[in-house]
């Protein structure tokens, strides 16, 4: 058995088979878990979603966030309460189309030694990206710090203190999960990413993802229109990334 921190799957009820299919990956790794019951998106109410929702103009955003996005930062929020009522240090937060490297337990090994020295510890990562700092966590997996962090919240440690402080400060929300999470100088966390990933998305690509196809729809029509949106989106991200690069943390903040 895995000397393992507590685990929150976040799953919607109606899922069924994501819920089957999730649970013969955690049970294949021998890792004991929990679900969280995701928020449904199509279940929301546009007033439930004014009451959580302030929306950014552009450039401060791409566009306005959808019902299932809305949905999916709710979701993550009710694990973070799990984590914040737990005794544990620190917790493992996955969503339910997560794969696991078989090496989890040596990480897990590897923080226990040591003791968590980040507040987020981002499980996937798509490509290397240049680091500020880095370390070495077991064998050839490493941590880094980034400035420019992989968009994903499939699978990622957190710890109980950094849980409580989103839980202060993540709302209202204005933008994606991902894109908020990655912005350091929006809530101060040290996040590092390990690499190579120790978990992934089933469909990397993104093809089947729900939420995908749900930021899809929320894009103006005009391909011109898009260009201009997100080219000052990402003008304004490279320059609030190197405004603060001095302010990007390389070590744990919350305690």
């Amino acid at each position: 058995m895995i000397l393992q921190p507590p685990i929150y799957v976040i799953n919607l009820q109606r899922h069924a088979e994501r819920r089957e299919s999730v649970s013969r990956e955690f049970h294949q790794h021998c890792l004991s878990f929990d679900f969280v019951h995701a928020i449904d998106g199509k279940a929301l109410s546009l007033a439930e979603i004014d009451t959580v929702y302030r929306r950014l103009d552009a450039p401060h955003a791409k566009r306005a966030m959808s019902g299932l996005e809305v949905a999916c930062f709710l979701s993550h929020v009710e694990a973070w309460r799990e984590v914040a009522r737990g005794r544990a240090p620190y917790a493992m937060i996955c969503e339910d189309d997560v794969r696991i490297d078989p090496k989890i337990g040596k990480l897990f090994d590897s923080i226990e030694e040591s003791g968590p020295q980040w507040d987020i510890l981002r499980l996937y990562s798509r490509i290397p990206k240049i680091s500020v700092h880095q370390e070495v966590l077991f064998e050839d997996v490493e941590a880094h710090v980034v400035d420019k962090v992989t968009m994903s919240t499939v699978g990622y440690l957190i710890t109980k203190p950094a849980a409580k402080y989103l839980l202060e400060i993540a709302m209202p929300i204005s933008l994606p999960l991902d894109g908020y999470l990655k912005q350091w100088w929006l809530h101060g966390l040290c996040s590092k990413q390990v690499w190579p990933s120790m978990a992934w998305p089933v469909h990397e690509n993104q093809v089947e993802s729900s939420l995908h196809d749900s930021r899809e729809k929320e894009k103006p029509r005009s391909r011109v229109v898009r260009f201009q949106r997100n080219f000052r989106f990402q003008l304004r991200q490279s320059i609030l990334r190197k405004i603060y690069s001095w302010k990007l943390p390389t070590s744990r903040q919350i305690w």
